[in-house]
C-alpha cells in the first residue's frame, strides 16, 4: 500500500500468484506536488480532497495508467475474469476506468460511503455487475475467497451420454 501496487491472484479459493511493484497513492501525491510546485504534504490534502480530483486527473492519469500496466502484465496468464481493486487509491475518481481500459476486464470500485451512488447506475449495467460493498480491505479479501469456495463447492463435473465431461455452475451446464 501506499508507494507499491500490490497484486495476489486467486484460484480456488487460495493464493497462486502475488507480486508488488513500486507504484502507488505515494506517487500521485509526488507528482502533483511536481506539477503545482507545492509540497508533498500539501500535495496529499489536495489529492484526498473530492472537490479537487477532477481538476487533478490530468496530473495523475499517467500514474493510473503505469498502475493499469502493472496490473495488466502480472494477471496475464493467470485467467483472471474477477478484479477486485483495494486500497485508498482505488476511489480515485477514474481510476477503475484506467485499470479497466489496460486490463480489458469491468472493474467497479464499491467503497461503501459510495453505496448511495448506485442509484445513479443504470439498471442494465446494474444486472450485469455483482456490487460488492465494503469498508475494509479484508472485506473484499473475505468476499473474493468465499465466492472462490462458493463456487468450488456448486461446481459439479459428470460424463454426459457421449463422454465429455459437463461442469454444473449454478444450474447451468458448460461441456469441455
Amino acid at each position: 500500500g501506499g508507494g507499491t501496487t500490490g497484486i495476489a491472484v486467486f484460484k480456488d479459493g487460495e493464493v497462486v500468484y502475488t507480486a508488488d511493484e513500486a507504484t502507488g497513492g505515494t506517487h500521485f501525491s509526488l507528482v502533483i506536488a511536481g506539477a503545482l510546485n507545492i509540497t508533498f504534504e500539501q500535495a496529499e490534502e489536495l489529492k484526498k480532497n473530492p472537490g479537487e480530483q477532477a481538476r487533478l486527473l490530468p496530473v495523475v492519469r499517467p500514474v493510473m495508467e503505469k498502475v493499469g500496466n502493472i496490473v495488466q502484465r502480472h494477471i496475464a496468464g493467470h485467467g483472471v475474469d474477477t478484479l477486485y481493486l483495494v486500497g485508498g487509491t482505488c476511489v480515485y475518481p477514474g481510476m477503475d476506468r484506467v485499470v479497466a481500459e489496460y486490463t480489458g476486464l469491468k472493474t467497479v470500485i464499491l467503497p461503501r460511503r459510495n453505496e448511495k451512488d448506485l442509484d445513479d447506475v443504470p439498471e442494465e449495467i446494474r444486472r450485469q455487475i455483482k456490487f460488492v460493498f465494503a469498508d475494509r480491505v479484508d472485506e473484499v479479501i473475505g468476499t473474493a475467497l468465499s465466492e472462490a469456495v462458493d463456487g468450488k463447492k456448486k461446481s459439479k463435473k459428470k460424463k454426459s451420454a457421449d463422454g465429455r465431461v459437463q461442469k454444473r455452475v449454478k444450474g447451468s451446464a458448460h461441456q469441455r
